[in-house]
């Protein structure tokens, strides 16, 4: 396995380690599948994966191919639809929760690979050479008291 030195490439922050080629699982979906030839390349680039990281890349790609159906189906049959029952109320579309779900859980899967902009915030501040490196990721940016930067 080659080892990658930390550094930078664009927004994303490339670490030591990882970098490992990864199969694509032959069980993801069709939309997952192309999910993940458009992340993986880009992680494995960056020094982002390792063989462990399997699973959790095909759950967050099974995630988004969910997200899209889930938003076609809204798409095709509206937020509201009438009672299937006969009756005249409107009820909401169960494609929306399920929307809703999904797009939660590909938040949280994306997260974990830098795939968020404040996931790669975070990712910038564990480098030695960065500015914000060391700091507490809990602890606010800015301090009302003194109006500096923290």
């Amino acid at each position: 396995m080659a080892r990658r030195e930390a550094g930078r490439r664009g927004n994303l922050v490339v670490l030591p380690g990882g970098g490992e080629i990864l199969e694509r699982p032959p069980w993801l979906s069709d939309t997952a599948r192309g999910e993940w030839d458009r992340v993986v390349p880009r992680l494995q680039a960056l020094g982002l994966t390792d063989p462990a990281d399997e699973a959790t890349l095909a759950a967050y790609c099974e995630a988004v191919a969910r997200l899209r159906e889930a938003t076609r189906i809204v798409a095709r049959t509206g937020v509201l639809w009438k009672d299937p029952g006969g009756g005249p109320e409107l009820r909401r579309n169960p494609a929306v929760a399920q929307a809703r779900d999904a797009a939660y859980e590909v938040r949280m899967w994306a997260r974990e690979f830098g795939l968020t902009p404040a996931a790669r915030v975070l990712l910038r501040q564990g480098l030695p050479d960065s500015p914000d490196a060391g700091a507490d990721p809990g602890r606010p940016r800015h301090s009302a008291t003194d109006g500096r930067w923290g």
